[in-house]
């Protein structure tokens, strides 16, 4: 894709937030969209072969599509051919037709092609029953975006759909905030997309598929802090229990609520990727993350191998390594005179609920 294509692309407003197909990648094509910004809820869950969780899953996409309204368009179920929404079946369905012997994986799209990214995406990732008896092949995952303007007009929005669905699941952990959609057929070759947009955007954007093998390995511990951020009982215990959490992180700023199997926190009013430092200087961590971070810092993993994979022969930066990829995890590990500057910092931005002190006033 040459500079005038690329302008163009950037100059159309019904494109705002996202990036061609594999611009980075000169190997593929580069008709529609392949990187779009999001706010994206994960969560990680146990016993999605069960008709229980099943049934839970469907009524959390009936109201997930509630929201997203007529947006969907596409589903895609795992090993066939996508068909258009209008030929979709209902996850409610697909829960008593799919026996627990077989994966229950699928996806529902917004984008124009399944091949494209969408700004609406919900997709599901269950172990079939003798793998999740295993108790070795990791964790169950439920993955919803919604679109960056919606979330900025309703800030409850997403949280209230992500405490749902957690409670829902009985959630193990989660989190949700800014990240970058992919398409889910085309993974690879658009990874150098959302590389670029957490480097311009921030640190406080999601890097990494959700359904990585050794991401989903993590049953005791989160891989990152986010906006909103779920740990269940036994975390929360190596974290020094509620009191210890609470005298870290103000509740002007921070609301900590019993949910699922723990606490679920959420980091300020929206979700931030970062605070600019001018012209020639990287993007600054938001500093609720940085708190939030060192709060959970016992919770966390040293190294989750790698957080891409980019092309064989691409030679657009990924973090395809695992330093880098370690390095991404540690993002928010600041010194303490940096920490206590954050502290201050997080006093400067909005409270959760300004009017309780005008009515204290």
């Amino acid at each position: 894709m040459n500079n005038q294509e690329l302008q163009a692309w950037a100059s159309d407003p019904s494109r705002a937030g996202t990036l061609p197909y594999a611009v980075f990648e000169p190997r593929y094509p580069h008709d529609g969209v392949g990187a779009a910004l999001v706010v994206r809820g994960v969560l990680y869950f146990k016993g999605g072969y069960r008709s229980d969780v099943r049934r839970a899953l469907a009524t959390c996409f009936e109201q997930y599509s509630a929201v997203a309204g007529d947006a969907l368009r596409w589903f895609c179920q795992d090993g066939k051919r996508p068909v258009k929404m209008a030929k979709a079946p209902t996850v409610a369905s697909l829960a008593n037709s799919v026996s627990e012997a077989e994966s229950f994986t699928f996806v529902y799209s917004s984008a124009d092609a399944i091949r494209e990214a969408a700004l609406y995406e919900f997709t599901v990732f269950c172990l079939e029953k003798w793998q999740a008896a295993m108790g070795t092949r990791g964790l169950d995952v439920l993955v919803f975006s919604l679109p960056v303007p919606v979330v900025k007009a309703d800030p409850e929005l997403m949280p209230r759909l992500f405490d749902t669905f957690a409670n829902l699941l009985n959630a193990v952990h989660g989190h949700a905030g800014y990240a970058v959609n992919l398409p889910p057929t085309g993974r690879d070759e658009n990874e150098s997309s959302e590389y670029y947009m957490s480097q311009q955007l921030g640190p406080g954007i999601d890097v990494g598929d959700p359904l990585a093998t050794k991401v989903r390995d993590l049953v005791d511990r989160i891989k990152t802090v986010d906006w909103l951020t779920l740990i269940d009982d036994g975390m929360l215990k190596r974290v020094g229990e509620l009191p210890a959490l609470q005298s870290e992180l103000p509740k002007d700023w921070f609301d900590l609520t019993p949910s699922a199997q723990g606490l679920l926190i959420r980091a300020g009013v929206l979700p931030q990727a970062g605070t600019p430092q001018g012209e020639g200087e990287p993007v600054a961590p938001p500093p609720a993350y940085v708190v939030l971070n060192a709060a959970l810092r016992d919770i966390q993993p040293e190294t989750v191998s790698i957080l891409q994979r980019g092309t064989v022969n691409g030679d657009a930066p990924v973090y395809s390594s695992q330093p880098s990829s370690d390095a991404w995890l540690r993002r928010f590990d600041v010194s303490e005179a940096e920490l206590l500057r954050a502290k201050a910092a997080v006093l400067d931005t909005p409270k959760l609920n300004p009017g309780e002190d005008a009515a204290r006033a």
